[in-house]
C-alpha cells in the first residue's frame, strides 16, 4: 500500500456501493450546506484475494435472481475473459444486501476496465469484447432497474496488454531515464504494468479517447434503457496505477526482503522526448524547457541530446534552474493529461454531471518543494529520500496547485471555461499523516476548522486562468498558507485546497484509507485512524460523501477491521459514532 496513496486497491475494482441518506447530485460548496449528512458508501475491490464467488450466494433476498430478471439475462458466465464478471458484480450486489438489511444502499460505482473492454489488437485496431460489453450493460441496467444512482469509472489505468508492443504502439507505456517502465513485484517476479502513457503520447490519447467514448456511450445507453432521458450520475478520473491524479509510483524494488522506491522520472518515451510533436507528443505538451532533451533532475549540469539546429541550452543555466524548469514542465504535463480526460467527457461526450479527480494523501507541501528540488539538483538523494521517502516530487503530487493548473489548461489549451462539474475526491481520509500526538486520541489539528472553512488568506504564488505554474527559487515565496499546514491531515489539506481552487472553490467527497479498526490507537509515534476518527474528520471538513474501503473488510468478522454493523451505527448516529 503506497503511503501517498493510502487507498491503494487491488487490480479488480468494479463496484462502489453507497449507503445514502442524502442523494448525490452535485456536492454543493455552499457553506450553509456543509453541515448536512454526507452520502455514505463502500468501496469494493471484489478481488479473488478478498472474497470469492459463491461466498454470498445463499440469501432469502434472491438479489442475483432479481438482477438477472431486470435484464432478462440468465447470468451465463463470460467465458472469453479471465474473470466471471457477472457473478462478481452480482455477488457485490448481494454482499451489501446481506449486510445492509435496511435496504439503504442508493448508489453503485461500476468501472469499465480498458484491459477487458478492448483486450485484443485486430489488424491495427483495438477490438471490443462483446462479452464484457454485455456484462457492463447487464449490470448497469440491473442496478438502475433496482433504483440505484449510477457512478461510472472509465479505468484507463488498467490498460490492455497490446499497449506493451513496439509494433502496435511504440510509446504507449511510460519510460524513465534508465529505460524502465512502471513495474511491480508479483511475488519475486518483476512485472511491467500496462499503464497507458496518457500524459505524453498522442497515439495513446487517440486510443484511450475511443475507449472512453465507447464505454461512456454504452453506459449511458444502459441507464437510458431503464429510465428514458437519464444520465450517469457522476464520473471519477485518475491516471496513476491506482487511478489517482499523479505519475506512477516510483519503481518498487525488493532489498533484503523490504520494499523501497527508486527515483524515476516518467518522461523519456519517444513522444515525450520528440523534437517535433507531430503525431508523437500530445500537441498541448511543449518541448522540454531550455533545450533539456535527454536530461533529467539529478543528472548534474544541464546537457542536451538535441542537435544545435533544434536548440541550445541557455548560457549560465545552473543545475537548480534546470531542475526547477524541468519539474514545472513535468508537473504541467500531468495536469494537462487530466484536463484532457475531463474535456473528453465534457466536450466530446457532452457530459454535464459531476467529474471527480481522485487525489491521495498530502503530496509535496508548498514549503518543501524548493528544498526537495535543491536536494535533487545537487544529486543528494540521501537527504531527499530521508525527508520525502515516498518521493512525492517524482510523482508530481503538488495538490495545492494541481487543480488550478488543470483549470488553467482547460481554459487556455482546450477553450473550456466552465468547471462547475469538477470535484475533489479525497482518497485518503485519515489522521495518520499528522506527526504530533500526545495521549491516545487523534490530534485535534487533523480536523478542519469551522466545517471546512479554514481561511485561505492570500496565496503566493497564485495561479490564475492566465498564468501557468512556474518554479523559480529566486522569486518563489511560500506565504498565505497557515503556519500549521504541514501538520494537517490530508483531508484537511485537500479540503483547504478545494476551497482555494477556482473562483468559488470545489466540492469534496472522500474515501478512508482502508484496513481501519473501529477505534483509533497510538503505538509509539504512529497513530492508526479508526472509523470513529474518519467520521469525525468528514464532519469537521464538510465532506460531501464518504466511501468506505473496503466492503469485504466490513464483512470479514476480523477484530482488526471495523464491521458493517459498526459502520451502520456511525451512519445512524452521525455526526458521532457510538
Amino acid at each position: 500500500m503506497h503511503p501517498i496513496n493510502p487507498i491503494a486497491t487491488t487490480l479488480w475494482r468494479p463496484v462502489v456501493l453507497v449507503l445514502a441518506i442524502l442523494v448525490l447530485p452535485s456536492f454543493s460548496t455552499d457553506a450553509s450546506l456543509r453541515a448536512q449528512t454526507p452520502v455514505w458508501g463502500t468501496l469494493n475491490t471484489s478481488s479473488a484475494d478478498s472474497w470469492t464467488y459463491n461466498s454470498y450466494t445463499t440469501s432469502a433476498d434472491g438479489w442475483i435472481a432479481k438482477a438477472e430478471a431486470a435484464t432478462g439475462d440468465s447470468g451465463t458466465s463470460c467465458t472469453s475473459t479471465a474473470l466471471t464478471y457477472e457473478e462478481q458484480a452480482e455477488d457485490a450486489f448481494l454482499q451489501w444486501k446481506t449486510t445492509d438489511a435496511g435496504n439503504d444502499v442508493a448508489l453503485v460505482e461500476i468501472a469499465a476496465k480498458w484491459q477487458y473492454y478492448q483486450p485484443n489488437w485486430d489488424s491495427g485496431t483495438p477490438a471490443n469484447d462483446p462479452c464484457y460489453q454485455r456484462f457492463l450493460t447487464n449490470v448497469i441496467e440491473a442496478y438502475k432497474s433496482a433504483g440505484y444512482v449510477i457512478a461510472f469509472t472509465v479505468a484507463l489505468e488498467d490498460g490492455p496488454s497490446w499497449l506493451n508492443s513496439s509494433t502496435n504502439c511504440p510509446n504507449c507505456l511510460f519510460v524513465s531515464y534508465d529505460g524502465k517502465n512502471p513495474s511491480y513485484y508479483n511475488g519475486s517476479t518483476l512485472t511491467t504494468r500496462d499503464l497507458p502513457n496518457v500524459v505524453f503520447d498522442d497515439q495513446v490519447r487517440l486510443l484511450a479517447g475511443t475507449f472512453i467514448d465507447s464505454a461512456f456511450t454504452l453506459a449511458t445507453d444502459a441507464v437510458q434503457s431503464v429510465v428514458s432521458g437519464s444520465a450517469l450520475d457522476y464520473v471519477r478520473i485518475g491516471l496513476s496505477e491506482n487511478g489517482e491524479t499523479m505519475y506512477p509510483a516510483a519503481l518498487l524494488k525488493t532489498s533484503g526482503g523490504s520494499v523501497t522506491y527508486e527515483n524515476e522520472w516518467w518522461a523519456f518515451d519517444g513522444a515525450a522526448q520528440a523534437y517535433s510533436t507531430a503525431n508523437l507528443r500530445a500537441p498541448t505538451i511543449p518541448d522540454p524547457p531550455d533545450c533539456l532533451f535527454g536530461w533529467y533532475p539529478g543528472a548534474g549540469a544541464p546537457t542536451t541530446t538535441a542537435p544545435a539546429s533544434k536548440c541550445t541550452i541557455p548560457t549560465g543555466l545552473t543545475a537548480l534552474q534546470a531542475t526547477e524548469a524541468w519539474w514545472a514542465w513535468y508537473f504541467n504535463a500531468l495536469a494537462d493529461a487530466h484536463a484532457w480526460v475531463y474535456y473528453r467527457f465534457r466536450h466530446d461526450n457532452s457530459y454535464s454531471g459531476p467529474i471527480a479527480f481522485v487525489t491521495p494523501g498530502s503530496g509535496v507541501v508548498p514549503d518543501k518543494l524548493i528544498p526537495y528540488l535543491t536536494y535533487i539538483a545537487d544529486s543528494d538523494w540521501t537527504d531527499y529520500d530521508s525527508q520525502n521517502p515516498y518521493e512525492t516530487v517524482n510523482e508530481a503530487a503538488a495538490w495545492w496547485v494541481f487543480y488550478d493548473q488543470v483549470i488553467y489548461q482547460l481554459h487556455n489549451a482546450y477553450s473550456l471555461s466552465p468547471v462547475g462539474a469538477m470535484r475533489v475526491d479525497i482518497s485518503s481520509v485519515q489522521a495518520d499523516s499528522n506527526p504530533s500526538y500526545s495521549g491516545t486520541a487523534m490530534n485535534p489539528i487533523a480536523k478542519c476548522n469551522d466545517g471546512g472553512t479554514d481561511s485561505a488568506g492570500s496565496i503566493s504564488p497564485s495561479p490564475t486562468y492566465s498564468t501557468s505554474f512556474t518554479v523559480n527559487s529566486s522569486g518563489y515565496t511560500y506565504s498565505g498558507f497557515p503556519s500549521t499546514f504541514d501538520d494537517w491531515s490530508s483531508v484537511r489539506m485537500l479540503t483547504y485546497v478545494a476551497g482555494i481552487s477556482s473562483s468559488s472553490g470545489l466540492p469534496t467527497m472522500g474515501e478512508n484509507a482502508g484496513s481501519n479498526p473501529y477505534s483509533g490507537s497510538l503505538s509509539g509515534s504512529t497513530y492508526t485512524t479508526g472509523m470513529k476518527d474518519v467520521v469525525t474528520l468528514i464532519h469537521s471538513c464538510g465532506t460531501g460523501a464518504l466511501m468506505w474501503a473496503f466492503d469485504y473488510q466490513l464483512n470479514s468478522g476480523s477484530s482488526s477491521y471495523a464491521s458493517g454493523t459498526q459502520y451502520k451505527s456511525c451512519i445512524t448516529g452521525y455526526p458521532t459514532c457510538p
